[in-house]
């Protein structure tokens, strides 16, 4: 003969979940109301004094293939050495993982 023993069923407990979930729904749709549909304000960014200088100089075009042929730009020289060709030099060994 088997005796079965029923629980009580917490019916404050069921109010509580529910609440929670609630709550967490609410401001789970607060932040995507707010995310998704409200425009923020527009930022109003006022331009520097020395701006109206600026201007001319947006205008400027530069041709690759004139500063090229510029007898200034042939005269320059590069100060940084030639690299050193890489077959010349031995480095590290042959293989790393076998012990010396």
């Amino acid at each position: 003969m088997a005796i079965i023993i029923e629980e009580e069923k917490k019916k404050n407990g069921n109010i509580m979940a529910m609440f929670g979930w609630l709550m967490i729904i609410v401001v789970l749709l607060v932040a995507g109301y707010y995310l998704f549909l409200v425009s923020p304000e527009s930022a109003i960014v006022t331009p520097p004094a020395n701006f109206a200088g600026l201007q001319p100089i947006a205008k400027i075009t530069i041709m690759p293939q004139d500063v090229v042929g510029m007898s200034s730009f042939k005269s320059l020289i590069t100060s940084a050495a030639q690299p050193i060709a890489s077959s010349s030099i031995p480095v590290g060994r042959p293989n790393p993982f076998v012990a010396p």
